[in-house]
C-alpha cells in the first residue's frame, strides 16, 4: 500500500474540513455580531462557489490544482526520465549522432529497453529491445540442419506476428536466427502520459518474454530426434 499517498489524502481532507468548519463559524459570528455584513458575505461566498463550479465544468479540473504539463517534443526527454524514476526503473543516457536523445531503461525484472527520438522522425518515440541468442541456444542451433533452423525462425516469427510489436530477425549465418530486434514507434502527443508510457514498456516486456519462450520451445521441438513408428 502507498502509505505516503494515503497520508497525503487524509491530510488534504482534514485541511478542507477545517476550512469548512472555520468558514461556517465565521459566517455564524458575522450573523450575530454584524448582521448587515453577514448577508452580503454569504452571497459573495455562494457566488464564488458557483463560479468555481462553472470553471470546473468548463476546464475539467479545480482552478488551483496542479496540472501536469502536456507532453511535447520539447519536454518528452525530461518526462520520460521522470516517469521512469517514478516507476522505479533505472535510466542511462546514450549519445547517438542521429538522435536528439537516447535513453536506456532497465525494467524491474532486468530487461533492457532503449527509447529515443531520432532526427529522421522527430515527432515519434522509438522504443526498441534487442535480444541475442544465448551461447546455449546458439550451440543447439548450430547442430540443426538448414531446414530445422529455418523451422525455428518460422515458429518464432509466427508468434511475433500475433503480437503488436514490430520485429526484425537477422543472422548470421543467413537463414538462421541470431538476433531479434523488437521495435515500436509512438507519436509524441499530449496523450503520452506516465500511464501510457508504462503501458508501452509492459507491451515491450511481454514481447521480450514471448521471444525467449518461443525460441526455447522451437529449439527443443526441432532438436529432438524423429520418433520411430514400428509396424
Amino acid at each position: 500500500m502507498d502509505w505516503n499517498g494515503v497520508l497525503q489524502g487524509l491530510f488534504s481532507n482534514l485541511v478542507w474540513w477545517i476550512i469548512i468548519v472555520v468558514g461556517g463559524g465565521l459566517l455564524a459570528l458575522l450573523k450575530v455580531k454584524w448582521p448587515r455584513i453577514a448577508g452580503p458575505a454569504l452571497y459573495g461566498l455562494l457566488g464564488v462557489a458557483c463560479l468555481a463550479t462553472v470553471c470546473f465544468v468548463a476546464v475539467g479540473r479545480p482552478l488551483l490544482s496542479k496540472e501536469q504539463p502536456q507532453t511535447t517534443t520539447e519536454n518528452v526527454d525530461a518526462n520520460i526520465r521522470a516517469w521512469a524514476d517514478s516507476l522505479g526503473m533505472g535510466v542511462t543516457r546514450f549519445q547517438l549522432p542521429d538522435a536528439y536523445f537516447a535513453l536506456g531503461i532497465t525494467l524491474k525484472n532486468g530487461n533492457q529497453v532503449v527509447i529515443g527520438r531520432v532526427k529522421e522522425r522527430p515527432s515519434y518515440l522509438e522504443i526498441q529491445s534487442s535480444l541475442i541468442l544465448s551461447p546455449e541456444h546458439q550451440a543447439i542451433l548450430s547442430k540443426l540442419t538448414k531446414e530445422q533452423a529455418a523451422d525455428v525462425t518460422e515458429e518464432v516469427t509466427l508468434e511475433l506476428a500475433r503480437s503488436k510489436i514490430g520485429y526484425t530477425i537477422t543472422g548470421p549465418p543467413p537463414g538462421q536466427m541470431q538476433t531479434v530486434l523488437l521495435q515500436r514507434s509512438v507519436p509524441i502527443t499530449s496523450g503520452l502520459t506516465e500511464a501510457t508510457f508504462g503501458g508501452y514498456l509492459d507491451e515491450m516486456d511481454s514481447a521480450v518474454s514471448l521471444v525467449r519462450l518461443a525460441t526455447t520451445l522451437a529449439l527443443a521441438h526441432n532438436s529432438q530426434p524423429p520418433k520411430l513408428h514400428l509396424q
